[in-house]
C-alpha cells in the first residue's frame, strides 16, 4: 500500500454493499450512481508516545451521487444504505478486518462518526449527494 487513502479505498472496494461500484478519491462524477472517498482535514496525531510512535486518525467522507427524487421510499433507501454501511464498518472492526496501510502503519478501527445524510441536491440534473463521515484510527511506528 502506498498511502492511507489508498488503503481506505481498497477496504471499501471489499464491502459487499459496494460490490461492482465505482469508488473514486476526491472526485464525484455528475451522474449517478458513483462513490467517492473525500479526505477531510484534521489533526492526525491522537497520541504521541515517547519512542516516537503515535496513535493517529484520518477523517474522511464516503459520498454517493444518487438519483434525486421526492419519493420518500427512494430517499429512505439511501438512508438505509448508509445505516448498513455504518454497521458493516463496525462489524469489520470487531472482526479485525481492517484496511491494509503503508509499511509501519497498522489500522485499529474504522467507524462512522455521523449518520448518512443528504448533503446537496441538484434538481436540474435530478441528482443528490449523500454522505457519511468516517474515521480511521491507526498506529504508526517510530521512524
Amino acid at each position: 500500500m502506498n498511502s492511507i487513502i489508498e488503503g481506505i479505498r481498497e477496504f471499501f472496494l471489499s464491502c459487499p454493499l459496494l460490490d461492482g461500484k465505482t469508488i473514486r478519491v476526491n472526485y464525484l462524477a455528475p451522474k449517478p450512481v458513483e462513490y467517492t472517498i473525500d479526505e477531510v482535514p484534521c489533526e492526525p496525531v491522537v497520541k504521541q508516545y515517547f519512542d516516537g510512535s503515535s496513535r493517529r486518525q484520518t477523517l474522511f467522507i464516503l459520498a454517493s451521487k444518487d438519483a434525486y427524487s421526492r419519493d420518500a421510499v427512494k430517499n429512505m433507501a439511501a438512508s438505509q444504505f448508509f445505516e448498513s454501511l455504518s454497521d458493516w464498518m463496525e462489524q469489520e472492526t470487531a472482526l479485525n478486518h481492517l484496511p491494509s496501510l503503508p509499511a509501519g502503519c497498522t489500522a485499529q478501527s474504522v467507524k462512522a462518526i455521523t449518520n448518512g445524510y443528504a448533503f446537496s441536491a441538484d434538481e436540474q440534473n435530478k441528482t443528490q449527494r449523500y454522505q457519511i463521515q468516517c474515521k480511521l484510527i491507526y498506529f504508526k511506528e517510530a521512524f
